[in-house]
């Protein structure tokens, strides 16, 4: 039913009615569909070539973000364990900015222990770690060994990393 709304007197009551309804209804449809297209925040899933539980990213990566944006948190971290005394300890403050991160395509891997390594862990660039992180591929290599046992730590570390970089930190020395 199709009525030209300028000419709205001319119509009966009722035939007003259903028209104005029909508008109404329209413009209502219409409203609902435009606030499906807003800004939404959908976190999409990590890029898991590890076999670990989603739930274990998500926990790890909220645990990192909860770390610093509530706590001072070691940004030369590697650096101070590898070097002991002579390197003092950079601390980030707060940075609430972490809680609005999402772990968009963050890729996850797990790499074999070295058979030899009695700590069980792998090649790294600071020498043999339990994991490390790639920040030019968004990438983090994790000991299968760590992955099966103490997943959320080794990954919240390596979580830790990647947000702190997206933040802005210098993590070099992570």
């Amino acid at each position: 039913m199709y009525t030209n709304l300028r000419n709205a007197e001319s119509l009966s009551p009722s035939t007003r009615q259903k028209t104005v309804f029909m508008v109404r209804v329209s413009l209502l449809l219409t409203l609902l569909l435009l606030a499906g297209c807003g800004d939404q925040r959908v976190t999409q899933p990590f890029i898991n070539n590890a076999g670990v539980p989603e739930a274990i990213l998500q926990q790890a990566w909220r645990f990192a973000q909860l770390n610093i944006a509530y706590n001072k948190v070691v940004v030369n971290a590697t650096e101070v364990t590898l070097y002991g005394d002579g390197v003092k300890p950079v601390l980030s403050q707060p940075d609430p900015r972490a809680l609005k991160l999402d772990p968009w395509g963050i890729i996850v891997e797990a790499k074999a222990a070295d058979a030899n390594s009695s700590d069980h862990s792998i090649s790294c660039g600071a020498g043999r770690c339990a994991s490390f992180a790639q920040f030019s591929s968004n990438k983090v290599v994790v000991s299968d060994y760590w992955l099966q046992n103490e997943p959320v730590p080794v990954l919240q570390y390596q979580f830790e990393s990647l947000i702190l970089k997206k933040l802005g930190y210098d993590v070099k020395g992570r």
